[in-house]
């Protein structure tokens, strides 16, 4: 008969493997997506062509070469559950083909991806990334399309099944992965090494080595193959959760964990086997064991599973701070609403260019904002000459198309607004905190002199003055953190009236550029830009709540991965707390019967065992100190209030905590429960 410690090495991999091919799945559908052959990166010249053309270039290397491409969008309005995949494919045949068609199934069901085809109209922004679904090299021929096109390049080979199992396994799950191998191994030699009794009567009968091993890999199939039925169960949980999508990978994924976390385990099996030949049979019938080590293995995989499982608690529960940030991101998604970008050529900045192109641009932006198609908010900075106490005061130029969009209070509480087809004076109005009233007319001079004035020389024009509420936070619609943060604290704001002059065509040029004169959306941004001829100029557009989507979702994925991952090092420590009780109580269960014989209490009996759950316990409280003490003092002094890290560090505290208790309670119920159908068994054999 296979030792239930021997047993419990086999079937634990199965076990295990299936959870871990449920996480590589998952954290892979959280940003990627399974079947490419390969990904390019696509970067800006100062020479790169219009999206157009990149569409044109794509879908012609598609026909010519019969191979596919996709590119991931996030859905700007919902980027935690839909995204679209951009494909083009010459049959209906391929991948990306066939997603066209019967669309791409999901495994996480809170995400929903639909497919569709790359349109030659195209005007989204070609930067990023793109996956090739093509073989024998195929994938060399987009990436000469895309320099051909003035775009700088880089290509790589896209992850198999084998490295998406094993990155798992070596990536994100090195420690629990190690710890699991560890434990395996511990309980493979345990259980071979600690019934010398099996082998010593099997080589009385003569059997040879390679039949001993035969005789056990028979055993081992008889008693562990019956656990694969769990794949049945697991089966109808998948069908539960997401109707069985992506089956087939998932079984290729568990089939390559199971190999790597079994190997070892047949090796330790065969090599112990092996070693159980050299003891004299004598000492073998006795059932003397060859050593002690096993133990003290074992409770090195409790440990390592502790010192994994503290971190890993941890920072999931601590992942719940990241709400602050993604609540940020939303925020400045739903700020941005619909608003677009234009990417204009890298050569847009060349001297023999300013004058009469620049001109052409700030005309073409002017006319969009008279047809209501575009927006004004030009961030700046100001220095008051006669209070250099103020410091840089943030400026806000914008105009009636913004204040539709973004909420801006008035001194009463009233949100400023435009009057219909009129204006605030016919001037443009400075408006300024209520924190400045003092100082107004000062500030007013230096928005005059350094904001409105013309570089190209004559007077500032004249402007109304007005009040606006303290403290107030506005969106800028930046996408560059660097010129400006996508929000500032109390600006003066200044708005120009619709049809005004204050600025020159030239200075609306730069602005268009720049980002700071935004068109509704996409689809009027293109029609506009078709409309003057310009989309040789600017070669793309793209939302401005493109990147905060990403950023949303970047941070969403990065939460529920954490949150798994926090699972996941609960299951692999209760598998080494369970192990290493039933390996202790396999060696010296004839030596606990005789005490518990002789009136022995449990405790007593079992004293080594709960000396050792004392110290496993006792390491996890340290590590749990340690990890809060290091979440509090990453910042110091009065930002520490503000670092998500710090202020969750107590309830991550408490989750770690109760982590480490729960596996303790699983540890000593398994002990109590093995102990007593232990004496139960050895009572009615004597």
């Amino acid at each position: 008969m296979l030792p239930r410690t021997l047993r419990w090495a086999y079937v634990v991999p199965i076990l295990v493997a299936q959870l871990f091919a449920f996480f590589t799945m998952f954290e892979t559908d959280q940003d990627r997506f399974i079947g490419p052959t390969s990904i390019i990166k696509v970067s800006e010249t100062a020479d790169s062509a219009p999206a157009a053309d990149v569409t044109a270039m794509v879908r012609r290397v598609s026909r010519e070469t019969g191979a596919g491409i996709a590119r991931e969008v996030t859905d700007a309005s919902d980027p935690n559950r839909h995204r679209t995949l951009v494909v083009t494919a010459s049959d209906t045949t391929s991948l990306p083909g066939r997603w066209t068609v019967d669309g791409y199934r999901d495994f996480d069901p809170s995400m929903r991806t639909s497919v569709v085809a790359m349109d030659e109209s195209n005007s989204a922004d070609p930067r990023g990334y793109y996956y090739t679904f093509a073989g024998h090299g195929s994938e060399g021929v987009f990436v000469d399309g895309f320099r051909s096109l003035g775009y700088e390049v880089r290509a790589a080979p896209y992850e198999t099944i084998l490295d998406m199992s094993l990155w798992t396994v070596g990536g994100s799950g090195l420690a629990a992965a190690g710890s699991l191998v560890l434990l395996v191994v511990v309980l493979a030699a345990g259980g071979c090494l600690g019934a010398p009794r099996r082998g010593a009567l099997r080589r009385m009968s003569g059997a040879s080595a390679v039949a001993v091993c035969l005789r056990e890999a028979w055993d081992v199939t008889r008693r562990a193959a019956p656990w694969f039925a769990t794949l049945i169960v697991g089966a109808a949980l998948l069908g539960v959760y997401n109707g069985l999508a992506q089956h087939t990978t998932y079984l290729l994924v568990f089939g390559v964990l199971w190999v790597v976390f079994t190997v070892p385990v047949v090796l330790t099996h065969v090599i112990c086997t092996l070693v159980l030949r050299r003891q004299q049979i004598a000492s073998a019938i006795r059932g003397n064991r060859p050593a002690r080590s096993s133990i003290a293995l074992a409770g090195a995989s409790r440990v390592v599973a502790t010192l994994i499982l503290v971190p890993s608690v941890f920072a999931s529960v601590q992942s719940t701070a990241a709400t602050a940030s993604i609540q940020a991101a939303r925020a400045d998604r739903a700020a941005a609403g619909t608003a677009a970008q234009l990417w204009g050529s890298g050569s847009l900045g060349a001297p023999s260019r300013r004058d009469a192109f620049w001109d052409r641009l700030g005309r073409f932006a002017r006319d969009a904002q008279s047809r209501r198609e575009a927006f004004l908010v030009h961030g700046d900075e100001l220095s008051v000459a006669d209070r250099p106490d103020l410091g840089a005061l943030p400026v806000l130029v914008v105009d009636r198309g913004y204040l539709e969009r973004q909420t801006v209070r008035g001194a009463d509480g009233a949100r400023v607004e435009v009057p219909p087809g009129g204006q605030i004076g016919g001037v443009p109005e400075v408006m300024i905190p209520e924190r400045l009233r003092a100082e107004a007319s000062a500030v007013t001079d230096a928005v005059r002199d350094q904001v409105l004035r013309d570089p190209r020389g004559g007077p500032a024009p004249d402007v109304r003055t007005g009040l606006i509420k303290d403290a107030q936070r506005l969106y800028t619609y930046s996408t560059d953190q660097i010129r400006m943060p996508s929000w500032v604290v109390d600006p003066v704001v200044v708005v120009e009236p619709p049809g005004s002059a204050t600025f020159s065509d030239d200075t609306y040029g730069s602005w268009i550029t720049s980002g700071e004169v935004l068109f509704t959306d996409t689809d009027v941004a293109a029609t506009a830009i078709a409309r003057h001829h310009l989309d040789r100029v600017f070669l793309a557009v793209f939302p401005v709540a493109r990147e905060a989507a990403d950023e949303e979702h970047r941070l969403t994925a990065a939460r529920r991965v954490a949150l798994l991952s926090g699972i996941g090092a609960i299951a692999v420590a209760v598998f080494a707390a369970a192990g290493t009780v039933g390996l202790v109580r396999r060696r010296q269960a004839t030596e606990n019967f005789a005490r518990f014989a002789s009136g022995w209490s449990y405790a007593r009996a079992n004293r080594a065992l709960l000396a050792l759950e004392c110290a496993v316990f006792l390491l996890g409280t340290l590590a749990c100190a340690n990890a809060f003490w290091s979440a509090r003092t990453s910042v110091r002094g009065p930002l520490q209030a503000l670092d998500p890290s710090a202020a969750s560090a107590p309830a991550a505290l408490s989750g770690s905590m109760a982590a480490v208790c729960f596996v303790s309670a699983v540890s000593i119920g398994v002990g109590l429960v093995s102990s007593a159908r232990s004496i139960r068994s050895r009572s009615s054999e004597s």
